[in-house]
C-alpha cells in the first residue's frame, strides 16, 4: 500500500493588495500557517509522499528570503515533497530564476518535477505535466498519451495542473483545459490535478475515483467556497484508491446573509448569525436586508464596529436595510388629516408597505 498526501494550489506569497496592510499580511500568514498544517497531517497519517499539484507560488516573483522559509518548511517533511510548476509558478526553463533557486535552497526530501518524462521514485513511477506558462489553450498531457507503454511492478500517477472539464469556469480554455476522459485514456493508477481550487471529488471519505484535485490548503478568499484541505489517497496492493479529506485552513471567510425581520433586534439578530464562528479566525461578510428598528438603524455603525473588534474582518453591506416608519415620523413629515397623514397610517401594522408606502410619498413630494 502507498499512502500520499495531495495538495495543490497552495500560492504562498500571494498579495492582498485591496485589504489594509494589517489584514493583508494576516491573510498572507494563513498560507504559511496552513502549509505546516500540510505537513503535520501527512505525519499524522503516516504518508509516504506529499504531492503538491502546481501553484506552491502564486507568482514567479518570489523573494529570495520567502524561498528559503518555504524550502526549510518543505524540509521537516518526514516523508519525500514533489512539487510540480503550475500556472501560476510556471517553469520557463534552464535558465529558470524561481525554480533554480528553489532547488538551491530545498532539502533533500524535496523534488520539483520540471521535465516531461517519468520520474521514478520507489514503487512510484510520476509522469509531471508542467506548465510552461500562465495560460495555454492546450493542456500538456501529450507526451503522456504518446508513451502508452506501463511497466509492470510500478504504480503509475500522473501531475497536471489546469482547469478539469466541469469543475471550473474555463469557456475559453486558456487554462490547459481537460476533460475526464483525456485522462482515463493515459492509462494511468491515478491522476493528480491542480489548478481549481474546488475539492474533487466532494466528500469526505470518497472510493472509486482515480483523479483527484485536492484543491487549495487554505481558502483564498471571500469569492472561494472551499474550507481548506488536502486529500489523503490510499493506493492499496490491489490498486484499489480511497480518499479521505483533511481539513488544513487557519481562516475561513463566510458570507452570510441576514433578513431582518421588523421588531428584530440588528445586534441580537447579527449575534444569533455569527455565534458559532471563531473569532480570531473568521473573516466575514454578512449582507443584512430588511427592517431595522429606528434607534438600531441610526447606531448601526456602531453596531458594526463592535463585530469589527470581533473578527479577522468584518464588513456589513446593507444597502438593502430600511428604516422602521414610526408614527412620530409620520407626523413630523406630514400633515395631519392629509391624504399623504392617513395613507401611512392605515399601513401601520404591516411595516412592509408602510415603508412601501412612505418612500413613494417621499418620492411624489420630490425628497431626496
Amino acid at each position: 500500500m502507498v499512502r500520499i498526501l495531495a495538495a495543490g494550489d497552495l500560492h504562498i506569497g500571494r498579495k492582498y493588495t485591496n485589504q489594509p496592510d494589517e489584514i493583508s499580511r494576516r491573510y498572507s500568514q494563513a498560507r504559511i500557517e496552513a502549509l505546516h498544517n500540510v505537513l503535520r497531517a501527512a505525519e499524522d497519517q503516516e504518508c509516504d509522499y506529499i504531492v503538491i499539484a502546481g501553484d506552491l507560488f502564486d507568482t514567479r516573483y518570489v523573494p529570495a528570503e520567502l524561498i528559503k522559509q518555504v524550502c526549510g518548511i518543505l524540509g521537516t517533511s518526514i516523508c519525500p515533497v514533489i512539487v510540480l510548476p503550475g500556472n501560476h509558478d510556471f517553469y520557463e526553463g534552464s535558465n529558470d530564476k524561481l525554480w533554480g533557486r528553489f532547488r538551491e535552497h530545498a532539502a533533500a526530501n524535496t523534488t520539483v518535477l520540471t521535465e516531461n518524462a517519468p520520474s521514478v521514485m520507489g514503487k512510484i513511477k510520476f509522469y509531471p505535466c508542467v506548465c510552461n506558462d500562465k495560460h495555454s489553450e492546450e493542456n500538456m498531457l501529450g507526451w503522456v498519451k504518446e508513451n502508452t507503454q506501463r511497466e509492470e511492478g510500478y504504480l503509475h500517477i500522473g501531475l497536471a495542473h489546469g482547469t478539469l472539464e466541469g469543475l471550473s469556469y474555463d469557456n475559453k480554455k486558456r487554462y490547459y483545459y481537460m476533460t475526464r476522459g483525456e485522462l482515463e485514456q493515459c492509462g494511468m493508477d491515478l491522476w493528480l490535478i491542480g489548478h481549481t481550487h474546488i475539492p474533487y471529488p466532494e466528500g469526505d471519505v470518497i472510493t472509486g475515483e482515480r483523479i483527484f484535485n485536492p484543491g487549495t490548503h487554505q481558502q483564498t478568499d471571500i469569492s472561494d467556497h472551499s474550507e481548506g484541505s488536502v486529500f489523503v489517497i490510499e493506493i492499496g496492493d490491489d490498486r484499489q484508491v480511497t480518499a479521505r479529506r483533511i481539513r488544513t485552513g487557519v481562516l475561513r471567510f463566510w458570507k452570510l446573509s441576514l433578513d431582518l425581520k421588523h421588531g428584530q433586534s440588528l445586534k441580537e439578530e447579527m449575534e444569533k448569525l455569527t455565534s458559532r464562528l471563531d473569532g480570531e479566525s473568521a473573516s466575514v461578510r454578512m449582507q443584512i436586508a430588511g427592517i431595522a428598528l429606528a434607534e438600531d438603524y441610526g447606531r448601526r455603525e456602531e453596531i458594526y464596529r463592535e463585530f469589527e473588534n470581533r473578527f479577522v474582518k468584518f464588513e456589513a453591506h446593507d444597502m438593502e436595510l430600511q428604516k422602521e416608519i414610526t408614527q412620530e415620523m409620520i407626523d413630523a413629515e406630514t400633515l395631519e388629516g392629509s391624504v399623504e397623514n392617513k395613507l401611512l397610517k392605515m399601513y401601520g401594522e404591516e411595516p412592509e408597505i408602510l415603508n412601501l408606502a412612505y418612500e413613494l410619498v417621499r418620492q411624489c413630494r420630490g425628497d431626496k
